[in-house]
C-alpha cells in the first residue's frame, strides 16, 4: 500500500475514460476490490494524502472530483 499506487490511480482515472466510468459507475462497496484487481493499493489515509499532494498542484481547470472516486464507506 502506498501514496504513490494512490497517485497512479489518480493518474489513471484522469486519462483513461473507460476505466473511470467503470469506477464511478461501481458500487462503493466493490471499489476495493476493483482497485486491487487493476493493481492498486492503498488505504483511506493514503488516498487522503495522495489527493491533497494532487490537488495543491493541479489548478481548477484540470481537477477531477475525487469525491466521485470516494472508495470507502463512512
Amino acid at each position: 500500500m502506498s501514496i504513490e499506487s494512490a497517485k497512479a490511480f489518480y493518474q489513471r482515472v484522469t486519462t483513461d475514460e473507460n476505466f473511470r466510468t467503470q469506477v464511478e459507475s461501481s458500487p462503493i462497496e466493490e471499489r476495493g476490490v476493483l482497485l486491487q484487481a487493476a493493481g492498486y493499493s492503498f488505504t483511506q489515509r493514503e488516498w487522503e494524502a495522495a489527493s491533497a499532494e494532487i490537488l495543491e498542484t493541479t489548478s481548477i481547470d484540470e481537477e477531477l472530483n475525487v469525491n466521485k472516486l470516494w472508495i470507502w464507506q463512512n
